[in-house]
């Protein structure tokens, strides 16, 4: 039989297909399905901050404090990472505490009752200085001086009455434990300090938390129930963690500018 004779042109195109053969695969491009489903993600991941954004009269970022002067005179010092809108009617002088932390110094008016609603409680200024805090699961109200009442919105449910040092706590099930202290340890964040008076190690670095930009993960749970006197400057996180927790045989690991881990 006869053999096939091969010019130039061949082995050019055998070449060629050689080296696209050898080439790694082009990687393929997303297509609109993933496009639209990243689009969602980083909106989910965003609405949150967007919608406090476009509530909010006033805000503060990440280790922020910052004092506003109120149209009646009254002042809010707003702590780290907090969120106020004010509406001030005829009969009313209203405060939504929409995240956060904030310090209340209010100019009497008994036509016009100083409100602040926090989640699902209100506390109704009866002459005073006064702190309210939302948590995740709580909203706390302490009183530096003067007296507050303090409401829940189910119908049905008995006020509490708060004088200087009184505090509050109301969870979401509606489970009230009250406390009092000097005076001058409520609101002490807005002097820039976390004062510790027989309290745990977890609810001493969630004082912390909003002065950090990062996560604080706590690792044990026995430290995390360790009950610690001090005062702590959370304006250095890091440093203030470990002045908590090294005396209690705890160790602290900052694995990068934005992760703190404590372990026990």
């Amino acid at each position: 039989s006869a053999v096939p004779v091969h010019g130039p042109r061949w082995f050019r195109r055998r070449e060629r297909g050689r080296r696209e053969a050898a080439r790694p695969p082009r990687p393929r491009r997303a297509g609109p399905i993933a496009a639209v489903t990243a689009s969602v993600a980083l909106a989910v991941w965003l609405a949150p901050d967007a919608m406090l954004a476009i509530r909010a009269d006033h805000r503060t970022g990440t280790g922020e404090l910052r004092t506003v002067r109120l149209g009646d005179g009254s002042t809010a010092r707003l702590g780290p990472g907090s969120a106020i809108a004010v509406t001030y009617a005829q009969g009313e002088r209203r405060v939504d505490l929409l995240a956060g932390e904030a310090l209340f110094e209010v100019e009497p008016s008994k036509e016009r009752p100083f409100r602040v609603y926090a989640d699902n409680v209100h506390t109704t200024v009866l002459g005073t200085g006064f702190d309210v805090r939302r948590l995740p699961s709580a909203t706390e109200v302490g009183v530096q001086h003067g007296r507050v009442r303090v409401d829940r919105a189910e119908a049905g449910t008995e006020p509490v009455f708060l004088a200087a040092g009184d505090s509050v706590t109301i969870d979401e099930d509606g489970t009230t434990a009250t406390n009092h202290v000097s005076p001058q340890l409520i609101a002490s964040w807005a002097l820039g300090e976390v004062n510790a008076r027989d309290r745990t190690v977890a609810e001493v670095i969630e004082d912390i938390r909003p002065w950090y930009r990062g996560r604080i993960v706590l690792m044990s749970s026995a430290t995390a129930a360790r009950r610690v006197n001090g005062v702590y400057d959370p304006r250095d996180p890091a440093k203030a963690i470990r002045s908590l927790v090294l005396p209690l045989g705890a160790t602290v690991t900052q694995i990068t500018p934005w992760l703190i881990v404590v372990h026990g």
